[in-house]
């Protein structure tokens, strides 16, 4: 065997042609997916100024409605990291033996004789308004808590922050009493010559309808 036989170089002409195109391509953008990234980026920046001018349009419609203790209430019920797990399966709200208690909003409302409480899921809670009512009723929808002193003339309308939007002001007792999800609300008291009376109030707590039963 000869040892000093030198290795077999072979010539590929073809790879080396090819490789050499493969180093001088030269990348070019596809105006298609370039037109469409910019129409996207110019699609967030007008949602962007929409919803800056939706948010100013809002405060300076209701400026006047509005008060630092309103705002403070807003802040607490809003939750921009969602439900945390609570540590226990459940919470503890202070009752009494004529309570009652509604889901409205992602949050529990509780009433009691001498307090209408509101607490987000985890049992924080949130705000309280005062009441005082010997057989208090609580009723809620989408838009509205609603709460009444049964057999009295004491009935009130409260948002999500408890503020009292309406309150009943007849010296007629309220019997019974529901708020439905638009707004309206729908009460039965009593009137002279009638033993019942159902009087309907639309959304801005206007009488509407009423009828009498004898």
């Amino acid at each position: 065997m000869n040892q000093n036989k030198k290795p077999l170089k072979i010539k590929n002409d073809r790879y080396k042609k090819e490789k050499d195109n493969r180093e001088h391509i030269d990348l070019q953008e596809n105006p298609q997916y370039t037109g469409i990234a910019k129409k996207i980026e110019w699609g967030k920046s007008i949602l962007i100024v929409l919803l800056i001018l939706g948010v100013v349009g809002a405060f300076i419609m209701n400026i006047g409605n509005l008060s630092v203790s309103k705002f403070n209430n807003f802040i607490k019920t809003v939750n921009i990291f969602g439900v945390e797990a609570a540590g226990k399966p459940e919470f503890f709200i202070d009752l009494d033996d004529s309570s009652t208690v509604c889901y409205y909003k992602n949050s529990i409302v509780a009433i009691r004789r001498n307090m209408l409480d509101i607490y987000n899921l985890n049992g924080r809670l949130l705000d309280q308004s005062p009441l005082n009512y010997s057989n208090p009723v609580l009723k809620t929808s989408e838009r509205y808590i609603i709460s009444y002193d049964l057999g009295t003339n004491k009935m009130e309308v409260f948002d999500y922050i408890l503020s009292q939007v309406y309150k009943y002001k007849g010296e007629r007792p309220i019997y019974s009493a529901s708020v439905t999800n638009k707004g309206n609300i729908v009460y039965i008291t009593s009137e002279r010559k009638y033993k019942s009376e159902v009087y309907v109030l639309d959304n801005r707590f206007e009488a509407v309808f009423g009828c009498g039963f004898g």
